[in-house]
């Protein structure tokens, strides 16, 4: 497909930048810790079957925090719900990133800057919000779902493996 093509595909001019780039490993790590979440409340789902298994990410994050704050030690809990509530804290910025429309622009260094629009629905009320993220700030929040991601894989590997146990 020669670059033309591509073109007349997106509709658009197709470009390929950084910022996007960024945005892509972003939503990677967001599939993944979904997908995280989702094999641990199947893994619970089979050991009992009043385990909810609900339609939204944000529903599961929810049952995986209320089914975690009720199996293993306090110690095991405790790292569990901190790991859950460090996820919660960057899966704030996957509206922008899932959704957001975007508009990259150059600051007077060089240096990108992202813009991402989105309006937010509710009680028959619109919302717009934008997320404005400078390259310096990017990595930085790249690092942050990282290490979160991290946590809650891991935390979710152990809990797995404890209801396995049982």
């Amino acid at each position: 497909m020669t670059a033309e093509d591509q073109s007349k595909i997106a509709g658009s001019s197709c470009r390929s930048t950084v910022p996007d780039a960024w945005r892509g490993q972003c939503l990677q790590l967001f599939a993944r810790a979904e997908r995280c979440v989702a094999e641990t409340l199947e893994c619970a789902q089979e050991l009992d079957a009043k385990v909810p298994l609900r339609h939204l990410a944000g529903q599961r994050l929810k049952d995986f925090s209320d089914l975690a704050a009720s199996n293993g030690t306090l110690k095991e809990v405790a790292a569990l719900t901190n790991a859950i509530d460090r996820w919660r804290l960057v899966e704030e910025k996957r509206l922008f990133l899932a959704h957001g429309v975007s508009l990259e622009a150059r600051d007077k260094s060089g240096e990108w800057v992202v813009l991402l629009d989105t309006k937010v629905y509710s009680a028959k009320q619109k919302e717009q919000r934008r997320w404005t993220v400078t390259q310096d700030e990017a990595v930085q929040f790249q690092a942050e779902l990282t290490d979160a991601f991290k946590a809650l894989s891991s935390q979710a590997g152990q809990f797995r493996r404890r209801l396995k146990a049982s």
